[in-house]
């Protein structure tokens, strides 16, 4: 079985609107990477979607393409490390950072995001 079938087979609540899908994503996401926040951001920072009680998420969006730009900050949290990823979907540089927890399946959560797009399509 190929990755992305044990990722579809995961899926256990789905959505047909895609801004549902993304969130449900985003919270499926943490819960298995036991994380205490995870934000998607575009690369000017603007929050897309994001999940974690406690956290404000519109600054943790802003904060995920700092690290690209080469700005120094703390990045750490009470929940833990602040752990942001470049990665493209449909030709966008978007940021996926979660806040402790395992790291992030980058791969995994690509694929995710580009089938959750083409819902959007």
């Amino acid at each position: 079985m190929t990755n992305e079938g044990a990722m579809a087979e995961r899926r256990v609540q789905r959505s047909g609107d895609p801004w549902e899908a993304l969130e449900l994503f985003l919270s499926s996401l943490g819960r298995r990477l036991r994380s205490e926040a995870v934000v998607l951001s575009t690369r000017d920072g603007v929050l897309v979607s994001g999940v974690g009680d406690g956290y404000d998420l519109e600054q943790l969006g802003a904060l995920a393409p700092c690290g690209e730009r080469g700005e120094e900050l703390d990045l750490r949290f009470a929940g833990g490390e602040l752990r942001s990823h470049r990665i493209e979907v449909g030709g966008a540089s978007l940021y996926l950072a979660s806040v402790g927890g395992e790291p992030v399946p980058l791969r995994e959560c690509v694929a995710a995001l580009r089938r959750i797009q083409a819902m959007a399509a």
